[in-house]
C-alpha cells in the first residue's frame, strides 16, 4: 500500500504538513466582467484559492447570474438521465 508523504512542497520550496494549515493571505481581487469566467476558472484550477460569498444573506433567486446558473442545473440534470 503506498504512503502519503507527510509533507508537499510548495512553487517556492517551502514544506507545508498535510496535518496543519496553510498560511494563507485575504485578499479581494476586483475582475472586470468581460474577463471574470475565465480568471475565476483558472483560479479555481490552480487549486490554491478559496472563494468566500461575500453576499451569504442573499437568496439563490436574487443573484446576479441566476438566470445562467438555472440553465447550468438543468443541463446537468438532463446529462444525468
Amino acid at each position: 500500500m503506498p504512503s502519503l508523504p507527510l509533507y508537499k512542497t510548495s512553487p517556492n520550496g517551502a514544506k507545508s504538513s498535510l496535518f496543519r494549515s496553510e498560511e494563507m493571505t485575504l485578499i479581494q481581487l476586483y475582475i472586470p466582467a468581460e474577463i471574470a469566467k475565465p480568471t475565476v476558472s483558472e483560479l479555481g484550477e490552480l487549486g490554491a484559492v478559496e472563494f468566500r460569498d461575500l453576499n451569504p444573506g442573499t437568496a439563490a433567486f436574487q443573484r446576479t447570474f441566476v438566470n445562467e446558473i438555472k440553465r447550468l442545473d438543468e443541463m446537468e440534470r438532463r446529462l444525468r438521465k
